[in-house]
């Protein structure tokens, strides 16, 4: 019998995900990329939260575009562009992929 992993803490205030992250990093978990991707996904929601998220990167093992790619398309246009910006300041080259993951979250205008 194989046993199942658990359901992962809902996360829903930065005050929560600081505590998750500090367990984390207690456990030496805050590198793995499932976590990395959890946090980073929390704080994306929130423009206010890329400082936050400029230190999770900024201190990240490995950090990769990977880790932000699919944060991309789910984002509104605004938090998107901050995001992207973060992204080049750190330096964080894009890959192939972040510009496609870019795309849904711009909207484009239609040529008349």
């Amino acid at each position: 019998m194989s046993a199942t992993a658990p359901a992962p803490i809902p996360i829903t205030t930065i005050s929560e995900l600081r505590q998750h992250h500090s367990q984390l990093v207690r456990l030496g978990l805050a590198s793995h990329p499932a976590h990395a991707r959890r946090l980073f996904a929390f704080l994306a929601r929130d423009p206010a939260h890329l400082p936050y998220a400029a230190r999770l990167l900024t201190h990240h093992l490995d950090p990769r575009p990977a880790l932000l790619n699919p944060l991309f398309a789910t984002l509104p246009p605004r938090a998107a562009t901050a995001l992207l910006t973060l992204m080049l300041s750190l330096p964080l080259a894009p890959d192939h992929f972040t510009f496609l993951c870019l795309l849904p979250a711009v909207p484009l205008p239609l040529a008349a």
